[in-house]
C-alpha cells in the first residue's frame, strides 16, 4: 500500500551564493600558472544558478549561464543532433554524403528561393532534376534535408527581363529616366537591377504620355540612351491591404498568397524527390526565411521607396484553434500575424493540414535568425520552433577603457547590479562606476556567456524562472505542452581574424601553405566544441556553415579534399580518405557509441560533486572578492553527460577557453598550430550518481585519434572520483558500471473519469520508490507518496481525486544508492496532466507555464477583509526615487537602496541585520485576471491576511496580502513572512504590478514601517 505524506511547496527559489578561491601570491599572467599553487577547488556547487542571473538588456563579465545547470541526456539526443549546409558543387555530392553519414551528420541545408519559380509558379524542370538527384542521395546516406524557403531581394519571386530602350541619358540620382515606350512596363512591378543585386529597384511606378517614367527612389547609377533591359517582379514587396486614404492595395494578399503556392510547390517536389507520399513520415523539414538582415528588402514594400507609403491596415493572419482537454487551462487559442511575418504561420498551417499529406514535417521561424525575441510561450499553433544564427569570430577585448557595455551597468558574480545609476535608464550608469575586468573573448560557445545579453541560454534552460526574460525556457510552450525546438541553421566560428593577425606577425601571406595547418587545427577544435556544447546544453540542431574548401574562414573541409576528390573519378577511396580532417573521424568514433545506446526516457542524471584543478591557470583577474573573483580554467570546465545504457555514460569534457586563439606555448613558432594548443591539464571530477565501485573507465582524444590516460581516484557505491587529462577541446570519458543502475521504463501519467490519477512505470531491477506531485509544475514536489521498499518491475499508483486543473507529477526510483528520476526538470511537460474540475481550469492566459495557486486550492485571491487601507504618499524615511517611465510608476525608497532588472522585473534588498528583505516589483501582462496565481502555496496553518488598498490621490486601488508561514509546514524555509502588494494596471486593469517583500519573521518586522513607507510613496501616471 502506497503511504501519502503531504508536503507543501513555494513558488520562488532561492539562489545559492558561491565565493572564488583566494590565491597566495601575485597573479599569473592569463593562461598562467604561478609556478607554487599545485591545486585548487572550485568552491560552491557546479550547478551554480547565481550564474544566471543576468537580466535581459544587460550583461555580466562573471557570470557564464550554461553553468546554472547540468543535464544527463541519452545519448540518442545526439544521434540526429549534427547538420550542416549544402552549398558545394554538386559533382562532389555523393562522397560528401558518404562522409556525412559515416561520421554522424545527419541534416543538410538545402535552400530553394522563391526566385527559383517559373512566371506559373511552377519549379523549372532543371530545377525538379537538381531536386530529385540530390534528394535521393541524401535519403540514400540517411541525410534529412531542411529545406529554406526564402525570397532574397535578389531574385526574390518569380522575375521576367523586360527590355525598353532609353531615349536620353540619366544620371545618378535622377527621379524619372525618359523611355521610348513605356506602355509596356508593368508599373509597381518592374525596375532595373540595382548594382547591390537587388531586383526592381528602384521601382517605375508610374509612366506619363510621353514614355518619362516615374521611379520609387533615385536612379543608382548613371544610364546610358540605348536598350536597356529591366527586371519585372510577378509579385510585389509585402504590404498593407489599404493605404491611409482608405484605397484597397489588392497586389498584398496576391503576394502571401503566391508565397503559399511557392512553398506548396516545393513540398510537392521534396514529397516526389524522396518518394514519401502516402508515408507516416515526409522525410524533410522546413525553415520559413533566412536573416532579416540580409537580402530582405522584400519583406517591406517601403524598401523600395524613399517616399514611404502609408497604410491604414496591415495584412493579417488569423486563426482560432479549438480548446482541447489535453491543452494547459487558459491556453491560448486565437492566432493572429500582421504584415509579411504572416507567411510563417501560413506555411505552419499549409503543411500541418493533414489533407495535403505532410506528415511529420517540422516548420520553424527563421525571421528569428538575428534576433532573441522569439521564445516558445508565442509559438503559433503547430509551429515546431525557431533557429538562431549566432556566429562568432575573431575576439573582443576588453578593458576598463573598452567595456563591453560602454554606459551601462553589469551583473557582478553575485548576482547584484553593478554601477551608480544616473537615472537616465534603468540599466545606465555613472561612467567609470563599475568593474570592468581585463580579458580578450573570442570562442564558439559565445552565446550562452553574459557577455551578450541575445544567449541561447535563455531558450534552452530548463527553469524558465531562470531566464530572466519572459516566455523563455526550454520548456515553455503556448498552452499544448509542445515545446519550442531550438535550431542554430547556421552558425561558426570565423578565423580571418586569427590568419590575418598570424600573417601580420609572421609576416606570410595567405598563400604559405603553413597556414593551412594552422587554420585547420583550429577548424578542428571548433567543430568539436560547437557540436557537443551545444547538443548537451539543450539545442535541437546546428548546421555549421559550410562544408567548403574555406580554410582561412568558416570551411569544415580543406581544399585537399575537395582536389584528391577530382583526381579519384569523386569516389572516398583511400587517397581522399587520408584528407579527411580527424574531427570528422572523432566524431563518427563518438557516433558508434551514441547509436549503439539504449532507448532511455530517464537518463539517471550524474552530478560533479566536486572539482579540482591542478596547476592553476588564470583566466582573468577581478578583485578576489565574491562579487568580483578571480576567474580560472576551472570556473570554464564543461562536463557533458550522455548515459549509453543502464550501466554506460559517455562525457565529453574540456575547458571552454574564453580565447580560443590564446598562445599558450609562445616558445613555440607562430606557424606551429600546437603553439595555440592549451597544454594537457589535469582535474580531479567528483562525480555523484554512479556506481564508482569497480567501474571501468577510458578516455578518448576525437583529435589524436587515441585514448588519454584518464585514471580513477577514488570509488564508492554512489560516486567517481577521476583524473582527466584536458585539453581546450573535448575529449570524451567512458564509464561502465559492474551492474546496471535503475531505470524507469515506459512511464505514464493517466486521468481516469473518476478524476484520479493512475501513474504507472516499469523498472529494470528492483527499487525504492515515491511519487510526487502537486498543482502547477513548480509544485511538482508538493504532494510525496512513499511506496513500500519491495517493489518489483512493474508498477502502479492511483493519487485519489481532489485535484483539479494542471497537475505535475513526478516518479522517482532509488537502488544501490542510486537514484532516477522522472521528469528531471520540474517545468518539463512530461508528467503533465489536466485534470477537469470547477474553478480548476483557468490560469493566466499565453503564459505557457501554469502559476501556483493561493491557498492550494483556487486562483483567484482570497477575499478582502475589513475596510479599505487609504495609502498616503510619504517621503519619510526614504530618499532615492525609482521612475519607471515604462510602467508608470514612481516610488520612494530608502537611502542606498537600488533595483536591478529590466523594466517589468526589478529586484532589491533590504538590510535588517544580519537578515535581509528581498524586494521585487513584477509587471505581467494581462496579469490581472488571475491575481492569485503570483501568491506562494500555503497551508491551513499559515495566517493569510487580505486588505483592499488605495492612492486617493490617485484614484487607482490595489490589494495587500500578508502572509505569515508556519514553520512545521514549511521546514525548509527561511522567507516564512510574505508581503505582496497587487496592483492592475494598464488598459481597463488587465494587466497587473505585482511588488513583494520576503523575509525572515525578524526581518519583516524590523522593516514594516519602511515597506509601508515605500508602498505609501508609490505615484502613478497613466492607465
Amino acid at each position: 500500500m502506497a503511504k501519502i505524506r503531504i508536503g507543501w511547496a513555494l513558488a520562488f527559489f532561492g539562489l545559492m551564493i558561491i565565493t572564488g578561491t583566494a590565491q597566495a601570491g601575485p597573479l599569473p599572467a592569463p593562461g598562467e600558472w604561478d609556478g607554487t599553487t599545485e591545486s585548487a577547488k572550485l568552491v560552491g556547487p557546479y550547478e551554480d544558478t547565481v550564474q544566471a542571473t543576468v537580466q535581459f538588456g544587460i550583461g555580466s563579465y562573471f557570470n557564464s549561464q550554461w553553468r546554472s545547470y547540468m543535464d544527463t541526456w541519452p545519448a540518442s539526443h545526439f544521434t540526429s543532433f549534427c547538420a550542416t549546409q549544402w552549398n558545394i558543387d554538386r559533382k562532389y555530392s555523393e562522397p560528401v554524403c558518404q562522409l556525412f553519414q559515416e561520421c554522424g551528420i545527419r541534416s543538410i541545408r538545402y535552400e530553394i528561393g522563391w526566385g527559383s519559380m517559373n512566371w506559373n509558379d511552377d519549379l523549372p524542370e532543371d530545377v525538379k532534376a537538381n531536386m530529385k538527384r540530390d534528394f535521393a542521395i541524401f535519403q540514400k546516406h540517411g541525410i534529412r534535408p531542411l529545406i529554406l524557403l526564402n525570397a532574397h531581394h535578389g531574385q526574390p519571386c518569380p522575375v521576367r527581363d523586360v527590355q525598353v530602350e532609353v531615349v536620353t541619358p540619366a544620371k545618378k540620382g535622377d527621379r524619372t529616366i525618359k523611355l521610348k515606350d513605356a506602355s509596356g512596363v508593368h508599373l509597381g512591378y518592374t525596375g532595373p537591377m540595382h548594382p547591390d543585386y537587388i531586383s526592381s529597384y528602384p521601382l517605375i511606378i508610374s509612366a506619363d504620355a510621353d514614355g518619362t517614367a516615374h521611379l520609387s527612389a533615385p536612379l543608382p547609377f548613371d544610364v546610358k540612351a540605348g536598350p536597356w533591359t529591366l527586371r519585372e517582379l510577378k509579385y510585389q514587396p509585402f504590404q498593407g491591404v489599404k493605404l491611409k486614404d482608405g484605397t484597397a492595395v489588392p497586389a498584398a494578399q496576391e503576394s502571401f498568397n503566391g508565397w503559399l503556392k511557392y512553398a506548396a510547390s516545393i513540398g510537392r517536389a521534396a514529397r516526389e524527390s524522396l518518394g514519401t507520399e502516402g508515408k507516416p513520415d515526409a522525410g524533410f523539414d522546413i525553415e520559413v526565411w533566412n536573416e532579416q538582415t540580409f537580402g530582405a528588402n522584400f519583406l517591406n514594400i517601403n524598401n523600395y521607396y524613399d517616399e514611404k507609403k502609408v497604410f491604414a491596415e496591415e495584412f493579417s493572419y488569423r486563426r482560432t484553434r479549438p480548446m482541447k482537454l489535453t491543452f494547459r487551462p487558459g491556453a491560448r487559442t486565437n492566432f493572429e500575424v500582421k504584415g509579411c511575418y504572416a507567411i510563417l504561420p501560413m506555411t505552419i498551417d499549409y503543411f500541418n493540414d493533414l489533407k495535403n499529406g505532410f506528415p511529420g514535417v517540422h516548420v520553424i521561424s527563421g525571421f528569428a535568425n538575428q534576433w532573441p525575441w522569439d521564445n516558445g510561450t508565442e509559438l503559433w499553433d503547430g509551429q515546431a520552433g525557431f533557429s538562431r544564427h549566432y556566429y562568432t569570430g575573431g575576439w573582443v577585448d576588453v578593458s576598463p577603457d573598452k567595456p563591453i557595455y560602454p554606459g551601462s551597468g553589469s551583473v557582478d558574480a553575485l548576482g547584484s547590479f553593478d554601477g551608480k545609476k544616473d537615472n537616465r535608464d534603468w540599466h545606465t550608469i555613472v561612467p567609470g562606476s563599475s568593474f570592468i575586468p581585463t580579458l580578450r573573448i573570442g570562442l564558439p560557445e559565445l552565446c550562452h556567456f553574459g557577455y551578450r545579453t541575445e544567449t541561447l541560454s535563455r531558450d534552452v534552460i530548463p527553469d524558465s524562472r531562470l531566464t530572466f526574460f519572459n516566455g523563455h525556457g526550454r520548456y515553455t510552450h503556448n498552452g499544448d505542452y509542445r515545446p519550442a525546438e531550438v535550431w542554430q541553421t547556421e552558425v561558426n566560428y570565423d578565423r580571418n581574424a586569427f590568419i590575418d593577425a598570424i600573417c601580420k606577425e609572421a609576416k606570410v601571406t595567405r598563400e604559405d601553405p603553413r597556414l593551412t595547418q594552422v587554420a585547420l587545427r583550429l577548424a578542428g577544435k571548433t567543430f568539436l566544441r560547437q557540436y557537443f556544447f551545444h547538443a548537451h546544453k539543450g539545442l535541437y540542431r546546428i548546421f555549421i556553415f559550410s562544408p567548403q574548401a574555406d580554410v582561412s574562414g568558416i570551411g569544415l573541409l580543406p581544399p585537399a579534399f575537395y582536389t584528391a576528390l577530382d583526381k579519384n573519378e569523386f569516389k572516398l577511396n583511400d587517397d581522399v580518405r587520408k584528407t579527411i580532417p580527424p574531427e570528422f573521424l572523432g566524431l563518427q568514433q563518438f557516433m558508434k557509441l551514441a547509436d549503439s545506446g539504449e532507448k532511455l526516457v530517464a537518463p539517471r542524471a550524474l552530478t560533479v560533486q566536486e572539482l579540482v584543478e591542478y596547476k592553476p591557470r588564470l583566466v582573468f583577474a577581478g578583485k578576489d572578492t565574491p562579487a568580483f573573483p578571480n576567474r580560472w580554467n576551472r570556473d570554464y570546465f564543461a562536463f557533458l553527460p550522455f548515459q549509453i545504457s543502464s550501466r554506460e555514460y559517455v562525457i565529453p569534457y574540456y575547458v571552454v577557453t574564453l580565447d580560443i586563439c590564446h598562445a599558450w606555448q609562445k616558445d613555440k613558432d607562430v606557424l606551429d598550430p600546437s603553439r595555440y594548443d592549451m597544454p594537457d591539464q589535469e582535474y580531479d571530477v567528483t562525480i555523484g550518481n554512479i556506481a564508482g565501485k569497480d567501474a571501468v573507465i577510458s578516455g578518448y582524444d576525437p583529435l589524436s585519434l587515441k585514448e588519454v590516460p584518464v585514471k580513477i581516484i577514488a570509488a564508492a557505491p554512489n560516486s567517481l572520483t577521476v583524473r582527466l587529462p584536458t585539453a581546450d577541446y573535448p575529449r570524451w570519458l567512458k564509464v561502465t558500471e559492474k551492474e546496471p543502475g535503475p531505470q524507469i521504463l515506459n512511464p505514464k501519467v493517466e486521468v481516469t473519469g473518476k478524476g484520479e490519477i493512475n501513474v504507472s512505470w516499469s523498472t529494470n531491477i528492483p527499487v525504492k520508490a515515491e511519487v510526487t506531485y502537486g498543482r502547477g509544475w513548480q509544485n511538482r514536489g508538493a504532494n510525496v507518496m512513499e511506496l513500500s521498499s519491495d517493489l518489483k518491475k512493474e508498477n502502479r499508483v492511483v493519487i485519489p481525486p481532489g485535484l483539479t486543473g494542471e497537475v505535475a507529477v513526478r516518479i522517482r526510483v532509488s537502488a544501490k544508492d542510486l537514484t532516477a528520476s522522472w521528469p528531471r526538470w520540474d517545468e518539463d511537460p512530461q508528467g503533465i496532466v489536466v485534470v477537469p474540475g470547477s474553478g480548476g481550469e483557468t490560469t493566466t492566459a499565453n503564459t505557457g507555464t501554469a502559476a501556483p495557486q493561493a491557498n492550494g486550492t483556487a486562483t483567484g485571491m482570497p477575499k478582502p477583509s475589513g475596510p479599505v487601507l487609504a495609502l498616503k504618499p510619504t517621503d519619510d524615511p526614504l530618499k532615492e526615487t525609482e521612475n519607471n517611465a515604462a510602467r508608470g510608476y514612481t516610488m520612494k525608497l530608502p537611502a542606498g537602496m537600488t533595483l536591478a532588472g529590466p523594466a517589468d522585473n526589478r529586484t532589491g534588498s533590504l538590510a535588517a541585520g544580519k537578515e535581509t528583505v528581498s524586494f521585487r516589483i513584477k509587471f505581467v501582462p494581462g496579469g490581472a485576471s488571475g491575481m492569485g496565481d503570483y501568491l506562494p502555496v500555503t497551508s491551513v496553518t499559515d495566517t493569510v491576511k487580505v486588505q483592499s488598498v488605495n492612492w486617493p490621490d490617485y484614484l487607482v486601488a490595489g490589494t495587500l496580502v500578508s502572509i505569515s508561514m508556519a514553520q512545521v509546514a514549511h521546514p525548509d524555509m527561511a522567507n516564512l513572512n510574505q508581503t505582496f502588494l497587487m496592483v492592475p494596471r494598464g488598459k481597463e486593469g488587465s494587466d497587473l504590478l505585482v511588488i513583494s517583500a520576503t523575509g525572515s519573521p525578524a526581518a519583516m518586522k524590523a522593516q514594516g514601517a519602511v515597506l509601508n513607507a515605500i508602498f505609501s510613496s508609490m505615484t502613478f501616471t497613466g492607465p
